[in-house]
């Protein structure tokens, strides 16, 4: 929704192709509580350089990026899961109260390969 928006605005080809695997990062960073599962993105070589992240061909054009959670997430989004019900109205808000750190609700690994 935000690319579409921001294709009315002259933004530079190399700026646009980072901006928009920002915005795809952005919007896959965040665990899923209900399915917990490994997620994966495809983003280019210049967006990787932008975040100063390590990857393994710098000849490459574009790279695949899995997120995964740690043990330590698993087990806790575990232990949630296993006390509210997932239908419940107040599933998604008991959340922040019962999970204090929210950084545990963001995938924490991460893992970056060629894309083929």
């Amino acid at each position: 929704m935000l690319s579409d928006i921001l294709k009315n605005y002259d933004i530079e080809q190399a700026q646009r192709k980072i901006l928009d695997d920002l915005i795809l990062f952005s919007d896959t960073e965040w665990i899923d509580i209900k399915n917990i599962r490994n997620r994966k993105v495809i983003i280019h070589r210049e967006t990787l350089d932008h975040l100063k992240l390590a990857h393994p061909d710098h000849s490459a054009t574009q790279y695949s990026v899995t997120f995964s959670v740690t043990e330590t997430q698993q087990r806790e989004i575990d232990s949630y899961n296993k006390h509210y019900q997932k239908d419940d109205f107040s599933y998604y808000y008991n959340v922040f109260d019962v999970i204090r750190v929210r950084e545990n609700l963001r995938y924490q690994s991460y893992k970056i390969t060629l894309y083929c």
